[in-house]
């Protein structure tokens, strides 16, 4: 059983005293936690409005309310730069004086403050970690997780594929490295393009390579803190990239290819759910939306833009680790591209035209500009494996038209039982996508964590070997109602 030892924190203690008046409440740091961290006074009032927010939540996912933690953003001094778990950064908060994002250059790092109801005593106080909860995480023991990767993709209906997909299970290349310096990283990505394929194919041949460049460049920090600042970094530095290579083509060899692509989309009559709008794009170059899974040791980190999904298998349940960027369903993202000047009609296309609010690419060649309310910043997840996560499904958005997640994710760990290749089982979901009449290109990913005959089947709280020549049981702890832990989303991180 593992604990995690915290020590009381007195910065606080006015906010019990002054704005939670009637609540019976203490704060806690990690005891490893040994810098001192100050708070402006002028924060407080937000940290009382995130800690109704968290409280809420558990309240809300039937919880039991002991006590939640709440993320902070420190500078190196341990001055608060920012509070809770949505985090609207200021531009001008991270300046960029180089292709390379200067995140890390001012060491900011996020640690978790606790909120704790009074039950606990001071001298006692020690945080049971549970297995697979979002407010309480097992992290599993690296050396317990050997992965299995299989892909499978189509055109589909389609004539064309605008579909790219990207496996490594190394891609820091350490195996080949004697001195053995950095973590083995595994990176696995889809790209889903639209209105061409210079931005999709850019992506699948240089945003792992511009992700291996950033994490090599982190000299200090946690290799999940760097594995996240190096998602970011490459996301940036390869959204530049296309842009300077886009505008140094031909543009007339360019405009002939999107009027092509174009009249191709419209001869096939394609419906209002593609992801961009035949009229008025002659003028809008390529291009696409992409969705980036990264595992290192027991941590999985998710960067994320447009409306490919992450789900999680966990005790045959599917989790949304990952929500779709797109205006009719996403109320934050309605809300920040309005902030942001942005236009959209009655079903939700940018400007018009565009299906989802966040992508690679897609400017208007006549002028230079992105499409006003179009975010090239990724969400970022990170979720700590454990000993319940069975397998992660990765997948464009038309396998979510024929599927819902649930649906998708039974029949996926149907067809590792019978058969443990995650490749059979990523055709056998694309196969089933298209008997339901799937219109788009079809990619998925599968990335399996725990062995097949040790998925867990029965209730949500024991997990059994499904190997018909063992009988033991094993219990790898309880489960919550919501156990996907959303660390963070770096909102408006970078230069758009």
């Amino acid at each position: 059983m593992d604990y995690l030892n915290l020590k009381p924190h007195d910065i606080f203690r006015e906010i019990t005293k002054d704005l939670l008046r009637g609540e019976n409440v203490k704060f806690y740091l990690e005891s490893r936690t040994s810098q001192e961290i100050s708070c402006e006074e002028n924060q407080f009032l937000e940290f009382v409005n995130q800690y109704y927010i968290n409280k809420k939540r558990s309240l809300d996912n039937k919880q039991r309310c002991d006590y939640f933690k709440i993320p902070l953003l420190i500078d190196s001094n341990g001055k608060i730069i920012k509070i809770g778990w949505s985090l609207d950064w200021d531009k001008n908060l991270i300046n960029f004086n180089s292709e390379s994002a200067m995140f890390l250059s001012k060491e900011y790092k996020f640690i978790y403050l606790y909120a704790v109801y009074d039950n606990f005593k001071d001298e006692n106080i020690k945080m049971r970690l549970t297995a697979g909860s979002k407010l309480q995480t097992e992290k599993r023991d690296p050396q317990s997780i050997t992965l299995n990767c299989g892909f499978y993709e189509t055109k589909g209906t389609r004539s064309y594929m605008e579909d790219r997909t990207f496996l490594s299970l190394d891609v820091l290349n350490q195996e080949s490295n004697t001195q053995n310096k950095k973590p083995v990283i595994s990176f696995f990505g889809i790209y889903d393009g639209h209105n061409g394929e210079f931005a999709v194919d850019y992506l699948k041949n240089h945003l792992h390579k511009n992700f291996s460049l950033s994490f090599n460049l982190l000299n200090y920090g946690e290799p999940i803190q760097n594995t996240v600042n190096a998602l970011v970094d490459s996301f940036y530095l390869t959204e530049n990239q296309i842009k300077k290579q886009y505008f140094n083509s031909n543009d007339k060899q360019i405009l002939k290819e999107l009027e092509t692509i174009i009249d191709q989309k419209q001869g096939l009559n394609i419906n209002s759910e593609a992801s961009i709008k035949g009229q008025n794009i002659k003028h809008i170059s390529s291009g696409s939306t992409a969705i980036v899974c990264c595992i290192t040791s027991s941590t999985l980190c998710i960067a994320n833009l447009g409306d490919s999904r992450a789900i999680l298998c966990k005790c045959g349940r599917a989790y949304s680790l990952t929500k779709d960027h797109r205006i009719k369903s996403n109320f934050e993202e309605r809300e920040r591209v309005k902030s942001e000047g942005g236009t959209f009609d009655d079903e939700g296309y940018l400007s018009g035209n565009l299906a989802v609010s966040r992508a690679f690419g897609n400017w208007d060649v006549s002028n230079g500009m992105k499409l006003q309310g179009l975010s090239s910043t990724p969400e970022i997840y990170v979720h700590n494996i454990t000993h319940e996560d069975e397998f992660l499904l990765i997948a464009c958005d038309g396998i979510f038209e024929s599927f819902m997640d649930q649906e998708a994710i039974s029949l996926i760990r149907r067809a590792l039982i019978e058969n443990s290749d995650p490749n059979v089982a990523a055709e056998k979901l694309i196969s089933a996508a298209l008997q339901r009449q799937a219109l788009d290109n079809l990619s998925t990913i599968i990335v399996v964590l725990t062995p097949p005959n040790y998925m867990t089947i029965g209730n949500n709280n024991s997990c059994v070997d499904t190997n018909p020549e063992s009988k033991k049981k094993t219990n790898y702890g309880h489960s919550s109602n919501r156990k996907i832990y959303n660390f963070s989303k770096l909102k408006n991180l970078l230069l758009t």
